[in-house]
């Protein structure tokens, strides 16, 4: 069936119009551009009745028409497809004086509505492709948690995987986080950010730049990074930005993923945070123990009964500025090799994930996850990272998000749980799962879940990789939920001049 594109250009107006990125007066001149650019001559306009969410069917059949007709609008389909709805958004310009001017006369949280629902309309965060995700709650000892298998961002074509290979390298932007991917084309190494828009904030007297995330695992999921490409550092003036972040947008909590390899996040070459409007699993966690400093009388000081290790603080922003300084500073240089925690060898191993949420009682809470990111013989992908055992489900580093307890497992997942389905009535078929077999890194996983299984239990699969997950966190805290862990623990609050009461 073909494509009649003059039909899809009046869709894409009409869509333009309800979801307020153009105004009808500019009809006319959004039609000739869309004219232009699909090289049409002639427009033919149509009774359009209809009402969208978001802008996908149109961007599909528009794809196929330019495929179709071999015009040459871009390099791959996602920059095809930004192109096309680049027509249609304010310039950076232009978004941010709106920003600005709602946040004025009103408040921060209708101007983030209004940046969130432009970047929704521009399809800039993928709605259609998120909603792809599978997601549930698995109950565990530590409550529940959040378990994703992350179906959204595309796969690239085999062909574009090869154009790839063919092109120059670029350093330009010098990263996905920097400030001139706004508007940048996108190309076969480089997603298009024709639609990317950015809202500058002042953070600790820095400059930041505030987006949310295309590809959104949580409410509001948003990026902060910084206006300079430099690697990430957890110091004072991290906490500082934090605390500022949550003053200006009291209603989200922002966390910064580890600052060194393995434990850190999957860009550690540009300084950014990640926040949102959600409330994770480790926040909901009961505590474990209270903690007491002499220096520090008025912070409520807490271990979290949490896989990861804790530490939750809630005071005044000056007390716990002065406390979690002291933490890290200490951490970073302490070593414990009864429990495998060295602080250096040829590389700093110590850092620690800060996360920041301010309180109606216009107090702050702050977390702060223990990390270490060490290897020995035992365990060569990292002493506290998902063990061998567990990377069937799980072997990928354990950042900020999942440390939290909202896990984002790969794709891969979805079709193999599939699979191992099909076992679990007919458990004498998992001898013939050999080196050769698609399910082979499966096996003892489901050898295991065979043996558990009844018919009556809905969902079994699931809660069992929930559980694995459990356990690849449990992995990844450096002192253990257990007795020697426990002590250990005390022996680091103790090195902090602290007190476990």
């Amino acid at each position: 069936m073909s494509v009649c594109i003059n039909f899809e250009i009046e869709r894409l107006i009409n869509f333009a119009v309800q979801n307020i990125l153009i105004e009808p007066c500019d009809i006319n001149y959004i039609r000739n551009h869309y004219l232009n650019l699909f090289n049409e001559l002639t427009p033919q306009k149509y009774d359009i009745d209809e009402t969208l969410l978001y802008p996908d069917s149109i961007l599909e059949n528009m794809y196929k028409y330019v495929i179709s007709n071999k015009l040459n609008l871009g390099a791959t389909e996602d920059v095809i497809k930004c192109k096309i709805m680049d027509v249609l958004i304010p310039r950076p310009s232009i978004v941010r004086s709106t920003f600005n001017l709602i946040h004025k006369n009103h408040d921060i949280n209708l101007a983030l509505q209004y940046f969130y629902n432009l970047s929704l309309a521009s399809n800039y965060i993928k709605t259609t492709a998120i909603q792809k995700n599978q997601n549930w709650l698995t109950k565990t000892k530590y409550g529940d948690l959040e378990i994703t298998i992350n179906l959204s961002k595309p796969e690239k074509d085999p062909k574009e995987i090869a154009m790839a290979k063919l092109q120059p390298k670029s350093d330009y932007p010098s990263c996905l986080l920097c400030i001139e991917n706004e508007g940048f084309a996108g190309d076969y190494n480089k997603p298009s950010r024709f639609t990317h828009r950015v809202i500058p904030l002042s953070l600790n007297g820095e400059t930041w730049y505030f987006q949310f995330s295309p590809y959104a695992y949580y409410a509001n999921h948003s990026i902060i990074f910084s206006s300079k490409h430099r690697d990430m550092k957890i110091s004072s003036d991290t906490f500082k930005a934090l605390f500022d972040f949550v003053d200006l947008v009291p209603h989200y909590i922002i966390g910064a993923n580890a600052d060194i390899p393995i434990v850190g996040g999957s860009i550690l070459t540009h300084d950014h945070f990640q926040a949102g409007s959600h409330v994770f699993p480790m926040e909901k966690a009961k505590t474990h123990s209270e903690i007491v400093w002499n220096e520090a009388p008025n912070i409520k000081g807490y271990i979290l009964d949490w896989p990861l290790s804790v530490i939750k603080l809630i005071g005044t922003k000056d007390d716990l500025l002065k406390l979690s300084v002291n933490i890290l500073s200490k951490w970073v240089q302490y070593s414990d090799e009864r429990v495998d925690i060295v602080n250096h060898t040829t590389e700093r191993h110590n850092t620690l994930n800060p996360i920041v949420r301010k309180t109606e009682d216009d107090k702050y809470e702050l977390y702060l996850i223990l990390r270490n990111n060490r290897k020995n013989e035992t365990y060569p992908d990292g002493i506290f990272h998902p063990h061998q055992q567990f990377h069937n489900i799980k072997k990928e580093n354990i950042g900020l998000i999942e440390a939290m307890g909202l896990a984002i497992l790969p794709g891969r997942l979805d079709n193999e749980l599939e699979q191992i389905a099909m076992f679990l009535n007919y458990p004498d078929k998992v001898n013939d799962i050999n080196k050769s077999h698609p399910l082979w890194h499966h096996k003892n996983f489901i050898k295991e879940v065979c043996r558990r299984y009844t018919p009556f239990k809905s969902d079994f699969l699931k809660k069992e990789v929930g559980q694995k997950f459990m356990q690849v966190l449990e992995c990844s805290g450096v002192f253990k939920n257990d007795n020697n862990g426990t002590a250990a623990f005390k022996r680091f609050i103790a090195h902090t001049n602290g007190k476990i009461v």
